[in-house]
């Protein structure tokens, strides 16, 4: 049978709990609750969720239910990195970061209510922006989802619905907004001399380690070629084709297809004469053989010694397609570079600052020393 229980908290708010209850021959086989906001929901839900039982016996199917939020995000996550499309980095590192707090870890997955979420959301907003909630909400939808279909859970998502209406109303939860930063020539020439022994006399240590990542070659590639520091770091000499100016990126971010998405990329002049500049490692097949995370954290030191600490890494991303929208090339042709597919999309990394025709980088000291140094 269903019910719904009137629930008061210290505070006096009142919260709904929904019951749903199935016996056989006098013993509970099946005792599941969920709390919200409104009694109406709550007792929607039980309805709905006793007949669901009814229907689906999961006291018959399922071996895994009890299962905490924490160990099932774990386990979730595993298995989708042993599928074909595998789990981008991002997902995976806000769904491990979930498994860990302190206000999901311990909750049933079958029990996880508007509250649970809500207590969740309030706290995760204090600490990160509006979007990033609305990621993290996302993200347990799918593994709510997933939880019910592949392991047979009595998991249902569509109260999460709710939860991110509320959110959104409560300014806990929004769209990410457009980035319209980019850095001027006189900020990255602060930023790049952070890796010139003429740019930092009055340090005690003048010399810089000969193993030190080439940021004076990386960064104006990350420009030019609008590539994500991760895609950079993958691309392989062998994936060079210097007669019609592009080169294969593997894995290419989708928001659905992780593993296996390669797709050729078109290369400006600029992008080619940085590839020729670099050495051919033997035994190494990569045009940047470096560590993607060790260029981020090599980058947040040059911009915190420049004192451009609100410059990311990501943003030359932006800052390259701009750039070649001001080289007056057709969407068609930026987007070739840039792998966008929906200009949806790519119009959010334009920030064209003027009209006409516009070469930033023409008389760039960094690049000319690059090219022929």
């Amino acid at each position: 049978m269903s019910q719904v229980t009137t629930i008061k908290n210290k505070v006096g708010t009142t919260s709904y709990r929904g019951t749903a209850k199935v016996s056989e021959d006098g013993v509970v086989v099946y005792n599941k609750s969920k709390t919200f906001a409104k009694k109406k929901l709550a007792n929607e839900w039980a309805i709905k969720a006793e007949a669901n039982a009814r229907k689906t016996k999961p006291w018959l199917k399922s071996k895994r239910s009890g299962l905490l939020m924490g160990k099932a995000l774990v386990d979730y996550v595993a298995e989708l990195e042993d599928t074909p499309n595998g789990i981008g980095p991002t997902k995976k590192q806000c769904t491990l970061y979930m498994a860990k707090d302190e206000l999901l870890k311990d909750i049933p997955i079958e029990e996880l209510g508007t509250d649970d979420l809500m207590a969740y959301i309030k706290a995760r907003a204090k600490v990160v922006v509006p979007s990033t909630v609305g990621s993290d909400l996302s993200y347990i939808k799918t593994a709510m989802d997933y939880a019910r279909i592949v392991w047979k859970l009595d998991t249902s998502s569509e109260f999460i619905n709710d939860v991110k209406y509320l959110g959104g109303r409560l300014g806990l939860i929004s769209k990410s907004e457009s980035k319209e930063r980019r850095p001027t020539l006189e900020e990255l020439d602060k930023c790049l001399a952070y890796f010139t022994e003429e740019g930092r006399p009055y340090l005690i240590r003048t010399k810089l380690p000969p193993n030190m990542i080439p940021m004076k070659k990386l960064i104006p590639f990350q420009i030019f070629s609008t590539r994500r520091i991760s895609e950079t770091c993958r691309i392989e000499w062998p994936d060079l084709d210097l007669e019609k100016k592009r080169v294969l990126v593997r894995d290419a971010k989708h928001p659905r297809h992780k593993k296996g998405n390669h797709k050729w990329a078109s290369l400006c002049d600029r992008s080619i004469a940085i590839i020729l500049s670099m050495p051919k490692v033997e035994g190494e097949p990569r045009i940047f053989p470096f560590n993607s995370h060790s260029v981020g954290s090599t980058w947040q030191k040059a911009r915190s010694w420049a004192r451009v600490t609100d410059l990311r890494l990501h943003d030359m991303r932006h800052e390259g397609i701009s750039h070649h929208f001001e080289l007056q090339k057709s969407i068609q042709d930026v987007a070739s570079i840039s792998l966008h597919e929906k200009w949806d999309t790519l119009k959010r990394y334009t920030h064209v600052t003027e009209l006409g025709y516009i070469d930033k980088y023409e008389n760039w000291s960094w690049f000319n020393e690059i090219v022929d140094p």
